[in-house]
């Protein structure tokens, strides 16, 4: 086992098809369907039906390789992945590398559907399964294989934000944009509410001139929205005039004081993130007492 905790997984029969898969990347040929090409001239297989098929269900690593080649249209991508393959040694940080290397390279899932081809965006929880299936290539030390697969799907997706934040891409734009898909592709994931937050963290990082998608936008309104209604409630509440404001109509968040104070803090606080200076720290319901008897 080298020192960085792994044996490289390649000999024989292996290294020779890492060898050919790499010399296929680095020869110049024809712009066309580079994955059935690759199919045939290196692992032999016969046309795109027997290639998808064993992609799917082969047991061997060839299939295995040719369905990760699939996932990833990008030609420098994955000539890049056969480093991968033939067992570069990894540490923690550089899986999370990579992670962040497939967000940034947009990543897509390839399907055929009746002779028609459909890019579907990877989210979080199929680019770690993917990571897993690499790293089961090789022999790893068994601290750091528990390591991994201690990440969760959303906890991973975390790290991945912040370090694509920080990676250092300047195009501001391109960095909305990979926010707007993960927005899209994690919402209807049940721990969302954590994986916005963290991105609202993120975007306090940010110039304030960002061209936000339009999800974050929307998002920021509506909190807008929550905390002013959670302040004319609170008033309210103070002046002991709560039956008057809910009889005028305007009854934006449920009258409960406890509940009130709850909400109010959470616009206060994301707020404070979103837009650093935006509000007093200090003005938040966490300095303001309730007298919820008299109330």
């Amino acid at each position: 086992m080298d020192p960085s905790g792994y044996s490289p997984f390649c000999s024989g029969r292996e290294g020779k098809m890492l060898n050919a898969v790499r010399l296929f990347f680095q020869t110049p040929r024809p712009a066309g369907s580079e994955v059935e090409a690759l199919a045939a001239d290196v692992f032999g297989y016969a046309g795109v039906g027997e290639a998808a098929s064993l992609m799917v269900s082969g047991p061997d690593e060839a299939s295995v390789m040719l369905k990760d080649l699939w996932m990833f249209p990008d030609r420098a991508f994955r000539q890049g992945l056969v480093d991968i393959w033939g067992g570069r040694g990894w540490e923690a940080s550089g899986i999370r590398n990579l992670c962040t290397a497939l967000f940034q390279e947009q990543p897509f899932a390839r399907l055929d559907t009746g002779g028609v081809i459909v890019d579907l965006p990877l989210s979080a929880a199929e680019i770690s399964h993917f990571v897993g299936r690499l790293c089961l290539h090789r022999h790893m030390a068994p601290e750091l294989l528990e390591e991994i697969r201690s990440i969760e799907p959303l906890s991973l997706a975390m790290d991945m934000v912040l370090t694509l934040w920080t990676s250092g891409m300047d195009v501001l734009e391109g960095r909305a944009e990979i926010l707007k898909r993960l927005v899209a592709k994690e919402k209807g994931n049940q721990h969302f509410s954590e994986f916005f937050n963290l991105m609202v963290k993120v975007m306090a990082e940010a110039p304030m001139d960002v061209p936000w998608p339009q999800p974050l936008l929307h998002a920021r309104r509506r909190l807008e929205q929550r905390y002013s209604g959670a302040k004319r409630v609170a008033a309210a509440l103070e002046r002991g005039t709560m039956e008057t404001l809910l009889l005028s109509g305007d009854r934006v968040l449920d009258a409960d004081p406890e509940r009130v104070a709850e909400e109010l803090y959470l616009a206060e606080s994301l707020l404070h993130s979103l837009w650093p200076g935006a509000l007093p720290w200090d003005a938040g319901v966490q300095s303001r007492e309730f007298d919820f008897e008299n109330n």
